[in-house]
C-alpha cells in the first residue's frame, strides 16, 4: 500500500528532485528571513532605546553638572501610570545599557505610545496642510534608580523595521531560478534513458529480436542499461535453448509413441486393445499441448489481421462436423491484429471445454469500445467462484465435476490464458446468470482503422 508521501509525491525521478529541492530552498529561506526578522528586531530595540538610556545616564552621572542634565527627565517616587503599550524588551535592552554603564537600575518599565505627541498636535493645527507631517511613536522609559526614585523620560520611537517582504520575495525567485532550471534539466537528462529503459522492458516480448539500447547518461545508469542488455540477452538464448530442448524431446518422444501405438495394434484382445491405444492417443494430445504451451509467443510471422467472427464461425463449422452440440450465433463484426494459430487455438480449447463438459456450446463474438470479446457458453454445473483463477493454472481440474475419464491434462485454459497474455489480451470465467452454466471470455483488442 502506497503511504501518503508517494500519493503526494509526483512520479516521475525529475518532478520529484524538482519538489525536494523546492521544499530545502524554501525551509532555508524561511529559517533566514526568520533570522533576519530577529536582527532587524534587536537593532531597532538598541537604536530606539539608546536615547532615552542616554539621556538616563546623564542624569545619574555624579560627574555632570547639575545645571547641564537633561531636563526632560521627570523624577517621580513612585512608578508612572502604564501608557500605551509594553516594551518589554526594550526594557531588558535599556537595562543591559545601563548595566554595561556601571548604573545598574532597580527596575526598568518601558512603553510605546503610538499617540501624537505636543509638538505634532501643534504642527497640525498651525500647518494642516503639510502632506509630510506623520504621527511618530513615542518611547517612555521609567527606571527605578532607588526604592522611592523613579527617573522618567520620553523619546521619539525609531520607525520600524524596514520593509523586506518585496526584497525577499524577489531574492527567493533569483534563487529558484538559478537551481530549479538547471535542476530540471538535469533530471530530464537523467530520467530519459530511465524512460528509454522502461519502454524497452515493457515491449520486451520473447524470441523478437531487440536491438541492444544505448548506454547513455550517468554512469549508474549506464551500467544498468548494460546490465538490462545483457539480461535480455541471456533470456533470449534461455528461450532458444528452451524451443531446442522441446523439438527434440517432442521428437524423441512421438517416436516410441509411435511404436507403441503400432504394438497395441496386434494385441489381440479388442478390450485391452482399445484402452491402450485411447491411453497412447492422451499422451500425445498431452504432449501436443505442453508444447504449444512452451511455445506461446514464440512465433516467428508478425501478426495480421483476423475477423474473429468469420474464425469462431468455421470453428464452430468444425465441431459441428465431428457431431458435437455447438452453435455459433452472428454478431458484430470484429477485426483483431493478432496471429491466427494461436487464436484458433484457444478459441477451440474453450469450445472444446463447453462441449466436453457442458454438453452444448454457444458461441458469439461482440464488441465493445475498442475491444473485441469472444463469449463460449454451456450448460454445464459451472465452476465454483473461488476455483476461477485456479482453473487458469497448468494441470488444475475440478474433480468433482471434470472426471479423468473425459480425459484432458488440465492444460487447456492454461494455454488460453497463454495466448491471450501473448496477444495482449485476457480471458475471463464466470458462471450464468442462474448460476448455472460457465461463460468464459477471450477479451482482445480491436485492430486500428
Amino acid at each position: 500500500m502506497k503511504t501518503l508521501l508517494d500519493r503526494l509525491l509526483p512520479r516521475t525521478l525529475s518532478s520529484r528532485l524538482i519538489v525536494v529541492a523546492a521544499l530545502s530552498l524554501f525551509v532555508g529561506q524561511a529559517i533566514s528571513f526568520t533570522l533576519l526578522l530577529r536582527e532587524q528586531r534587536r537593532q531597532w530595540v538598541t537604536l530606539t532605546a539608546t536615547p532615552a538610556v542616554l539621556r538616563i545616564i546623564e542624569r545619574m552621572d555624579p560627574a555632570m553638572d547639575p545645571r547641564a542634565r537633561p531636563s526632560r527627565v521627570e523624577t517621580s517616587s513612585t512608578a508612572p501610570e502604564p501608557s500605551g503599550r509594553p516594551a518589554p524588551d526594550i526594557a531588558e535592552r535599556a537595562a543591559e545599557m545601563l548595566a554595561n554603564a556601571g548604573l545598574p537600575a532597580m527596575r526598568v518599565i518601558a512603553h510605546i505610545d503610538r499617540r501624537p505627541g505636543r509638538a505634532a498636535r501643534l504642527q497640525r493645527i498651525v500647518a494642516p496642510d503639510v502632506a509630510a507631517i506623520r504621527n511618530r511613536a513615542q518611547l517612555r522609559l521609567a527606571v527605578q534608580v532607588a526604592p522611592s526614585q523613579w527617573l522618567v523620560v520620553s523619546t521619539p520611537a525609531r520607525d520600524g523595521a524596514p520593509p523586506i517582504a518585496r526584497r525577499l520575495i524577489a531574492q527567493t525567485l533569483l534563487l529558484y531560478a538559478a537551481v530549479l532550471f538547471p535542476l530540471l534539466w538535469i533530471g530530464r537528462r537523467l530520467s530519459r534513458p530511465l524512460g528509454e529503459l522502461t519502454a524497452a522492458a515493457r515491449d520486451f516480448t520473447p524470441g523478437s529480436a531487440a536491438t541492444p539500447l544505448p548506454e547513455s547518461g550517468a554512469g549508474d545508469i549506464r551500467d544498468l542499461t548494460r546490465a538490462f542488455n545483457g539480461m535480455r540477452s541471456r533470456i533470449a538464448a534461455m528461450l532458444a535453448e528452451k524451443d531446442h530442448m522441446l523439438g527434440a524431446i517432442g521428437h524423441d518422444l512421438r517416436t516410441p509413441l509411435a511404436a507403441l501405438r503400432v504394438r497395441a495394434e496386434s494385441v489381440p484382445d479388442p478390450e485391452d486393445r482399445k484402452q491402450m491405444v485411447a491411453t497412447i492417443e492422451q499422451m500425445n494430445q498431452m504432449l501436443e499441448d505442453i508444447l504449444a504451451l512452451a511455445r506461446v509467443g514464440r512465433d516467428r510471422q508478425p501478426p495480421q489481421k483476423v475477423d474473429l467472427g468469420a474464425l469462431a464461425e468455421a470453428i464452430t463449422d468444425d465441431f459441428v462436423a465431428t457431431g458435437a452440440d455447438a452453435q455459433y450465433a452472428e454478431g458484430d463484426r470484429a477485426i483483431i491484429l493478432a496471429h491466427a494459430p494461436a487464436i484458433r487455438r484457444a478459441i477451440a480449447n474453450l469450445v472444446d471445454n463447453a462441449v466436453t463438459y457442458g454438453q452444448r456450446a454457444r458461441i458469439s463474438v461482440l464488441t465493445r469500445d475498442s475491444r473485441a470479446i469472444v463469449r463460449v457458453a454451456d450448460d454445464g454445473p459451472g465452476i465454483d467462484p473461488a476455483m476461477v483463477d485456479a482453473m487458469l493454472e497448468p494441470f488444475t481440474r475440478l474433480e468433482q465435476s471434470r472426471s479423468r475419464e473425459t480425459g484432458g491434462a488440465g492444460l487447456g485454459l492454461a494455454l488460453v490464458r497463454a495466448v491471450m497474455r501473448a496477444e495482449g489480451g485476457e480471458v475471463r470465467l464466470r458462471n450464468g446468470s442462474d448460476g448455472q452454466g460457465l461463460i468464459a471470455e477471450l477479451d482482445l483488442p480491436l485492430a486500428a482503422r
